[in-house]
């Protein structure tokens, strides 16, 4: 075959890897990749629109979501530069839905699709200047009642291995921490320290390549600081044989972020002066996750003061986990002081929403 000037290469499925010594990627999801140097080409032109995300984990994830669009509508529509994107808000959007459609033929699913969308439209409104929200696509799937880890009909050898002796420790200590699977097997003689506040933490790697500090109930931290006991550098706390079981530790999770709202709440019942001081203490902490720079803009810092200071101090639940709760007796209203606290804290979600619907119903 004649050189043409352009190198091709069959992509390889969800793996990025070098098409050349240039450099160039071999892009994920069946597609092939051309060479994309031009300015203006569809793939640099959405990337580029990315640029503005400060966090770096954001502006990769999303710049990934941006070159898998440019590449599907190079390939299936034919649009090789940013100019081609068609003029008009509805003609984007209807291009963008395409490719929701294109995912789901793939066998993605919603959340999924979801996640890929946010890179999507983020970097087709900037590159246009034309806003394209999430909801447009309707592929947003429905906020209801969660259900993970609260069918007791399910995994029961999980539970059974929960009562073993062998995983007694597990038990022990992830009911004092309350992370994820994955993360405990990351812990190590490093991860055990205090916070900006001077409280005991546990620091670790979580969900997006995230730093996370889950700070320690004050009666679990003589559990916590017993399992680091001895521990040294980049020794790690659990083996691999330690967490090769089925137990669930996602509801563990659950319940440490109960414990830890009851706490929260009991103490701002309890102590009048406690209110200011659990503010300032979040206060600290977001600016102690957001350093200058790494997504401290303005306007997500009033956002998060605005969830701390300025909202009434009651979360209502509403709908099906409104009726959920009722079902058990409990009252379907939380304090948002309290709620936030837990989130952050112990979470690391920063939102009430979240909390609410994963871990308080």
């Amino acid at each position: 075959m004649p050189r043409t000037g352009y190198k091709v290469s069959a992509a390889v499925e969800l793996s990025d890897q070098l098409a050349s010594r240039a450099g160039r990627k071999i892009a994920r999801k069946g597609f092939v990749m051309a060479r994309g140097n031009k300015p203006d080409s569809i793939i640099n032109v959405l990337k580029g629109a990315c640029d503005d995300m400060k966090n770096d984990e954001t502006r990769k994830a999303y710049q990934r979501g941006a070159r898998d669009f440019a590449l599907y509508v190079r390939e299936e529509h034919g649009i090789n530069y940013g100019f081609k994107l068609p003029g008009d808000h509805a003609g984007r959007v209807d291009l963008i839905k395409s490719y929701t459609e294109h995912l789901k033929e793939r066998g993605m699913k919603d959340h999924s699709i979801h996640g890929y969308l946010a890179g999507v439209c983020h970097s087709v409104s900037r590159y246009t200047s034309d806003h394209i929200s999430e909801g447009e696509i309707d592929n947003k799937p429905r906020r209801g009642l969660s259900t993970k880890g609260r069918d007791p009909m399910k995994n029961r050898q999980g539970r059974m291995e929960a009562v073993q002796e062998k995983n007694a420790r597990l038990m022990e200590i992830a009911g004092a921490i309350g992370i994820r699977r994955a993360e405990y097997a990351k812990l190590d003689g490093r991860s055990y320290r205090p916070d900006e506040s001077g409280y005991m933490c546990v620091w670790v790697k979580g969900k997006g390549g995230k730093i996370q500090a889950q700070r320690i109930l004050p009666w679990s931290v003589p559990i916590v600081s017993n399992a680091f006991s001895g521990v040294r550098g980049k020794e790690k706390v659990f083996g691999k044989e330690d967490l090769e079981n089925h137990i669930d530790l996602h509801s563990v999770r659950r319940q440490v972020a109960r414990r830890a709202y009851e706490h929260y709440h009991w103490r701002l019942q309890t102590d009048p002066s406690y209110k200011s001081q659990l503010q300032r203490e979040l206060v600290a902490r977001y600016d102690a996750m957001h350093p200058h720079g790494r997504s401290n803009d303005e306007t997500t810092r009033e956002r998060y003061l605005k969830e701390i200071y300025g909202y009434s101090g009651v979360y209502v639940c509403r709908g099906d986990n409104a009726e959920v709760l009722r079902k058990q007796g409990r009252d379907v209203a939380f304090d948002r002081l309290a709620l936030m606290a837990t989130s952050v804290f112990h979470l690391s979600h920063w939102r009430s929403d979240v909390t609410v619907k994963n871990y308080m119903v």
